[in-house]
């Protein structure tokens, strides 16, 4: 990757600790040269009644109290994506279907994680409710595996999703395959 040639803005990042839904986030700020921090200090009450999905985003630039605050997983990633060319910000149904492969991956994850934390010490077979968990994140990897080839053999087997180049379809799939990994 190249270097942006001018200044970025910096970035602050603040979600509850255990928010999968950040991940993707924070693997566009590490991977593109942005200045960014995560958001330790105290936080106020505003923050406190915030879901433990929710992820907030502030971007502040060179200008005097300049920033911008934007909060839910989807539109950070799609701010991001788009600020750095990884997502199409021309053709609306492009841009429309890679929020739509995105949208899958999410449900991949949220398919997985009951199953996953579930079978924490268990056999499958030995817990009705842990092997329906299991059947139902089966079923969403046969479904999810299936679309995403072929929307891979109708971009002509190129290896990407869309046109011929890393888009944050691909950095997400990335990300939440290493994440599911790392649970199991």
């Amino acid at each position: 990757m190249i270097p942006p040639t001018q200044p970025t803005p910096s970035y602050m990042l603040r979600y509850h600790e255990n928010n999968l839904h950040a991940e993707v986030a924070k693997a566009l700020l590490k991977g593109w040269y942005s200045r960014w921090r995560l958001d330790t200090s105290e936080r106020s009450e505003q923050i406190h009644r915030q879901s433990t999905t929710q992820i907030v985003l502030v971007e502040h630039t060179n200008t005097t109290d300049s920033h911008f605050t934007l909060i839910g997983a989807s539109a950070i990633e799609i701010y991001l994506a788009s600020n750095r060319g990884l997502c199409s910000t021309s053709d609306k149904r492009l841009l429309a279907r890679q929020i739509q492969f995105r949208n899958s991956i999410k449900e991949l994850l949220n398919d997985a994680l009951p199953f996953i934390n579930l079978c924490k010490g268990k056999i499958p077979e030995e817990d009705s409710e842990t092997t329906k968990y299991q059947e139902n994140f089966l079923r969403s990897i046969k479904n999810f595996i299936k679309f995403h080839e072929n929307a891979l053999w109708q971009n002509g087997s190129t290896g990407y999703y869309f046109e011929s180049r890393v888009t944050f379809v691909e950095v997400a799939l990335t990300v939440t395959i290493n994440l599911i990994r790392s649970l199991l």
